[in-house]
């Protein structure tokens, strides 16, 4: 029983000690200025979205602390991943890529004449902007592999 106990305390401490190492790797001003222009962006999407006719405020404003939250839920999981894992990652999240980018125009919504969107309920999604992110994680995948090569030119 006592050995269970010291396994469950031993695994707590790593995971906190990870935690701990974690947190003070972080570039805190940085997040600092980044936390201070979604609060802008929260306040200007807010304020542009007044209904004139009716008096009252759209749902954008909501829409957009909603969107920040996931983006700050993926950030803080992304944060916790070994950089190693990600490049390992990178050729899956390419050919997934590519391969919504195809299914993209059988499948996807039409919106303002063009078919560019998943439709998932009321979520839309434009897998472009995920290709964007598998692209650099692919590029910096091949040019962590060869690095000698670049070096000799």
């Amino acid at each position: 029983m006592t050995t269970l106990l010291s396994a469950k305390r031993l695994r707590g401490d790593i995971l906190f000690e990870l935690l701990s190492d974690t947190i003070k790797r972080l570039p805190w001003p940085l997040l600092a200025v980044a936390a201070l222009v979604l609060c802008a962006s929260v306040a200007c999407v807010h304020s542009a979205s007044w209904i004139s006719a009716t008096g009252t405020y759209a749902h954008y404003g909501k829409r957009q602390i909603q969107w920040i939250i996931i983006g700050v839920a993926a950030f803080t999981f992304v944060q916790l991943l070994p950089w190693r894992a990600i490049l390992f990652l990178a050729p899956a999240g390419w050919v997934g890529g590519v391969t919504s980018l195809c299914l993209v125009f059988v499948f996807g919504t039409v919106v303002n004449g063009s078919r560019r969107w998943f439709s998932f309920g009321s979520i839309r999604v434009q897998p472009s902007e995920f290709m964007k992110l598998a692209l650099v994680l692919m590029l910096a995948r091949v040019i962590a592999n060869s690095g000698e090569e670049i070096q000799k030119l």
